[in-house]
C-alpha cells in the first residue's frame, strides 16, 4: 500500500484531460505540457473548443484549481530532468521521447508511473517500478514502449494497425480508466506483487498483476 499525495501528470491531451476530473479531489496535481489546443483537437478533447492557441496544461490548471487541492501547470515537454513534486507519475503522451523522459523521471525520484497507451489500436495502460527495471515486469521491455508506433504493428487481436483510425473520446476515457484501475491498486494493495502492471480494454477487458508477470 502506497501513500499518494501528488501527481504529476505528464500530457493534458485526450487522455490527461479525462483523468483530471477523478484526480483533482484526492491529490495535488502538476501537468506539464508545452503544448496549445489546436483545431484538430476539437472532437476529442474537453476544453479546446474555446482555448484555441491556448497552452493545455495552463487551460486545465485553471480550470480544475478549485482550492480544495492544488493543480498547478507547467506548459513545457519533459526533458527526465525536471524536479517534479509529484510521488506518483502518470504519462498520457504520444510520442516516444516523453515516454521515456517518463521513465527517466521515475528511476531518479524512485516514484511508480504509470504509463497510459492508446495509439491506432487499444486503450491500455501500464504499470512501471523502478525495481523492476531490469527485469520481465518492466513494460518498457514487455511492450516496447519507447518504440510503440514501430514495434506494434497488430492489434491484440491479432489485425493490422489501420493509420486512418482517428483517435475518439471515448477511447481516452478507457485510457484514463486503465491508469485509475492501476492507481487504486497502488493506494490500495498490502503487497507489491498484487498491483496490477497493466490493462487492456479492446478486444474483451484483461488485467494482469505484478505476480502474473513474474517468471
Amino acid at each position: 500500500m502506497k501513500t499518494i499525495d501528488n501527481i504529476t501528470l505528464i500530457g493534458a491531451g485526450g487522455t490527461g484531460s479525462m483523468l483530471l476530473p477523478a484526480l483533482v479531489p484526492s491529490y495535488n496535481v502538476e501537468i506539464y505540457d508545452g503544448d496549445d489546443y489546436e483545431e484538430k483537437n476539437i472532437t476529442r478533447q474537453i476544453f479546446s473548443a474555446n482555448s484555441i492557441g491556448v497552452n493545455k496544461a495552463t487551460t486545465l490548471a485553471a480550470v480544475f484549481n478549485n482550492g480544495h487541492k492544488e493543480v498547478t501547470a507547467v506548459p513545457e515537454m519533459i526533458n527526465g530532468s525536471e524536479s517534479i513534486s509529484g510521488d506518483t507519475i502518470i504519462c498520457c503522451v504520444d510520442n516516444n521521447d516523453a515516454r521515456l523522459a517518463a521513465r527517466q523521471l521515475s528511476d531518479a525520484h524512485d516514484v511508480p508511473l504509470i504509463v497510459c497507451g492508446n495509439e491506432e489500436w487499444e486503450p491500455m495502460a501500464w504499470l512501471y517500478l523502478p525495481e523492476y527495471k531490469y527485469t520481465q515486469v518492466n513494460p518498457y521491455k514487455r511492450w516496447d514502449l519507447g518504440n510503440l508506433t514501430e514495434g506494434r504493428q497488430f492489434t491484440c487481436a491479432g489485425t493490422k494497425v489501420i493509420e486512418e483510425n482517428v483517435q475518439m473520446p471515448a477511447a481516452n476515457y478507457c485510457a484514463g480508466g486503465n491508469a485509475l484501475h492501476i492507481l487504486e491498486s497502488l493506494r490500495t494493495c498490502t503487497k507489491t506483487s498484487n498491483y496490477v502492471a497493466e490493462v487492456i480494454s479492446t478486444p474483451w477487458p484483461i488485467f494482469k498483476t505484478i505476480k502474473q508477470i513474474e517468471p
